[in-house]
């Protein structure tokens, strides 16, 4: 039974590829390089427009002043970049199979990405006095805000690059960019916000990813799933 599921499911997927026109290997790169320059182009505008990286804020944590080392803006930041990467390579991927991820890989991504992304913002400013003290008034909504506004633009581009490619599980390809989209958003998020109170981090860091992820979620069952015209 399994093997007639997996033979049709070959079928269809052939059936579709063959009912589309292929492109060539030169207009494929140049509409990533175009779509994918567009996007981040748009993250960036945000995250400048919003005042770029920034040491200290406007507020005070409590009676003390809150300014961050640059090693601990440049710890958080780079961990950060390092596991959106790996985001990345887990979401868009297809694990050397025509198929795409499997869906343990996927679901590792939409679970674990955010857990350690929070995980390595408090391992590091626990090392450094008062970077953890909570901010009054900073509950942690300016940051959702930007994280999303910078996350969706290089979701929307996943979207349509990837547009028709998920023969299985389209609905957690699309929460996997989504999560990749939100992680690549915490880095700028995390330059610019001085704030590493958890119950802070938790909405205004970890929240956002969970949105792009369900919005994800909705657009790869339109947008991935695999169709033959």
């Amino acid at each position: 039974m399994e093997s007639t599921v997996t033979s049709n499911l070959r079928e269809r997927t052939l059936a579709a590829v063959a009912s589309r026109p292929a492109p060539t290997r030169a207009s494929v790169q140049r509409q990533t390089l175009l779509i994918g320059a567009l996007a981040v182009a748009a993250s960036l505008m945000v995250f400048l427009w919003a005042g770029g990286v920034r040491p200290g804020g406007a507020g005070k944590a409590g009676d003390l002043e809150v300014v961050r080392p640059w090693v601990l803006i440049g710890g958080t930041a780079l961990g950060a970049a390092a596991f959106a990467l790996l985001a990345a390579w887990g979401a868009i991927g297809r694990g050397g199979s025509m198929l795409g991820r499997k869906r343990r890989w996927l679901v590792l991504v939409i679970v674990a990405v955010p857990a350690l992304l929070f995980g390595w913002k408090l391992l590091l400013s626990g090392q450094f006095t008062g970077a953890m003290l909570e901010w009054p008034r900073r509950f942690g909504w300016r940051c959702l805000g930007l994280s999303l506004a910078t996350g969706i633009a290089p979701l929307g581009a996943l979207m349509i690059l990837r547009r028709d490619s998920a023969p299985l599980d389209a609905g957690l390809t699309g929460a996997a960019m989504g999560v990749a989209a939100g992680a690549g958003a915490w880095v700028m998020v995390d330059l610019w916000c001085p704030v590493a109170f958890p119950l802070h981090l938790l909405v205004g860091h970890v929240l956002p990813l969970c949105i792009l992820g369900a919005i994800g979620f909705v657009l790869g069952r339109q947008l991935l799933a695999l169709r033959s015209t």
